[in-house]
């Protein structure tokens, strides 16, 4: 009896010193403070080359004067954002904010008729709060509460009411002429007075050109050309 226990026991030892040995082989094959993760590539990402984001660019160069309006003033017209000097865009009314929002987003827009509101025969619609505020910050360094002093916005309601029986406008200003800062991703349009009466006169529109493919109004400043 007793031998059939040292027997067992020797065997038992036998098979503890083997698994100890395959253990110690497997670390001894890898490199010193590396983990088995980490050697078979589990658990971790594979990591790549690193990819900055493209720098700033024109949408085209600085001589092509039409495409520069298109896209860098269509945006701006409607907010009188070109019409005095300034560079705090909390200066500028607000209720031209709001007309910038108009022209983009509501009187171009198939609004169905079930979401306008009636005064008489007079045709309104609330367009969203937070959304018209979004979108124009997207374009200028604006307060909340500046834009939130239009006559337009509903406190209660946390909207911005829109005349929607018709609209006029002949503002059409002309870029005349442009200049791009590379170092400081500025571009700056020359352009003139926008109405018939006074095209005479003059505006140097500075545009920053954003990481994302956007762009925010910076400054623009009335001239004497």
């Amino acid at each position: 009896m007793s031998g059939r226990i040292t027997a067992f026991v020797l065997a038992l030892c036998l098979l503890v010193g083997a698994a100890g040995c395959s253990g110690r082989d497997v670390a001894d094959a890898l490199p010193q403070g590396q983990s088995w993760e980490e050697q078979s590539g589990s658990g971790s990402e594979p990591s790549g080359p690193s990819q900055e984001a493209a720098p700033p660019a024109l949408v085209c160069d600085v001589s092509d004067l039409k495409t520069l309006g298109e896209t860098y003033l269509t945006p701006i017209l409607f907010s009188q954002g070109t019409a005095k000097s300034w560079t705090d865009a909390n200066a500028l009314d607000a209720e031209g904010f709001v007309t910038m929002y108009g022209y983009a987003q509501v009187w171009n827009a198939d609004i169905p008729e079930r979401e306008l509101i009636f005064e008489g025969e007079v045709p309104y619609y609330d367009a969203d709060g937070i959304t018209l505020e979004q979108y124009v910050q997207s374009y200028f360094d604006v307060s909340t509460d500046h834009l939130r002093s239009s006559k337009k916005y509903d406190s209660q309601k946390q909207t911005y009411r829109f005349n929607m029986s018709g609209v006029g406008f002949a503002y059409d200003p002309q870029v005349k002429h442009a200049e791009y800062d590379e170092a400081k991703k500025e571009l700056i349009l020359y352009i003139d007075g926008g109405f018939e009466e006074n095209r005479d006169e003059a505006a140097a529109l500075t545009i920053r050109l954003e990481q994302d493919g956007g762009f925010r109004y910076v400054s623009s400043r009335r001239y004497d050309p």
